[in-house]
């Protein structure tokens, strides 16, 4: 074995999968050697590889700003690897001499069809990595803003005004949605056979909500993620004791809090309130780790695709604030009102305005060892 598919099985992401079987999947490899200060390719490429670093470290960019660091054993391009024409999101520079595995997305299908567990490694690693991309970029870009909103709150209603609400209740007033046409229009689910979608929808728990009701608070631990059935939900986050700034709304059929499935530990950075009385379908931590086999694959496929459009949405946003910063000379402000949030943020993010080169200079795209034996499981 040459030592970069030593280097290649040894991978974190690969503790939990029988060495036979990442063996056979080193024919698919290709190996490279970057030297540094090499552009591996730009924002607005279509790209149809998706790499692993071995060793060094690359920088991604926007409009020249760094916005974290790839380091050893970090995956990257996994726009393009996994869904075709893909653009790339960001400008790939090396920073120092490094070695890269990169497979073509030819590669990932054949492992899907033949290599399942391999290929449930590398998923798994890309979904989760970018789970803690998308939540880091949010928590480094958010900057106060004056508020517009009152701040949510969360209230226990008294004895009468529950029995009240019992009797009257101030919900829906039409029925939910069926849940699997919802699913069926998600682009990762368009030609999933029905007996995968079963699967899926099964793990979804339907309920009402009225106007007004608060989903979560900025600072409440994560708790899962929703899907929009009917009615309206606002993102909401707080910029002083009394005041919030309005981020977004989210449309019927998006998902949003999807982080709460990737990052038990994490809190929400924004709040949601209902908008208008409407249903919701949640899924929570558990019931997405109880999926299994192909239901697993396309769901987590489905993670993966909403979390790209975040962060392609996002470092759009950001470099936009960047030209503007650089042309007036002035700190860049963030429209609060973005038709476009909606995609950049679901449940979990906000935008920044100045100082955006310390925060985002130290970012980086991989996660702790700690949360990788967490989710990838001990050695073998």
């Amino acid at each position: 074995m040459t030592d970069c598919s030593d280097k290649m099985v040894n991978l974190p992401l690969f503790h939990r999968v029988p060495l036979e079987q990442v063996q056979a999947v080193l024919p698919l490899l290709r190996r490279q050697r970057v030297p540094a200060g090499k552009r591996l390719w730009s924002v607005g490429d279509v790209g149809n590889r998706l790499g692993i670093l071995l060793s060094g470290s690359l920088r991604a960019r926007v409009q020249g700003q760094p916005i974290g660091i790839i380091r050893r054993g970090g995956v990257f391009g996994e726009v393009g690897g996994f869904f075709s024409e893909g653009r790339r999101t960001a400008d790939l520079v090396s920073d120092e001499d490094c070695r890269v595995v990169l497979f073509y997305r030819s590669d990932l299908e054949q492992m899907r069809a033949d290599h399942p567990l391999v290929y449930d490694a590398i998923l798994r690693e890309c979904v989760y990595a970018l789970a803690e991309r998308v939540g880091a970029t949010t928590l480094a870009l958010a900057k106060l803003a004056p508020g517009g909103v009152h701040r949510p709150v969360r209230q226990e209603r008294a004895g009468l005004s529950r029995l009240w609400r019992a009797m009257v209740p101030g919900g829906p007033s039409s029925p939910c949605p069926p849940l699997l046409p919802l699913l069926r229009n998600q682009p990762t689910m368009l030609e999933v056979a029905e007996s995968v979608l079963l699967q899926i929808a099964e793990q979804f728990k339907k309920r009402s909500v009225e106007q007004g009701e608060v989903l979560c608070l900025e600072g409440d631990p994560v708790n899962g993620a929703w899907l929009l059935a009917h009615g309206g939900v606002d993102i909401v986050r707080n910029v002083g004791v009394a005041r919030g700034e309005f981020l977004a709304s989210i449309k019927v059929g998006n998902f949003f809090g999807q982080n709460g499935l990737q990052r038990p530990n994490a809190m929400r950075s924004a709040s949601c309130v209902v908008s208008e009385a409407g249903w919701l379908y949640q899924i929570d931590l558990a019931a997405s780790r109880a999926l299994k086999g192909e239901a697993w694959r396309v769901w987590n496929e489905t993670l993966l695709y909403s979390f790209i459009e975040q962060i392609r949405n996002s470092n759009e946003a950001l470099g936009s604030l960047v030209l503007s910063e650089r042309n007036s000379g002035q700190p860049a402000a963030v429209t609060s009102k973005d038709e476009d949030l909606a995609s950049i943020l679901g449940s979990d993010g906000v935008l920044v305005g100045e100082g955006l080169e310390d925060e985002l200079e130290q970012m980086e795209f991989v996660v702790d060892d700690a949360a990788r034996r967490e989710a990838f499981g001990p050695k073998r």
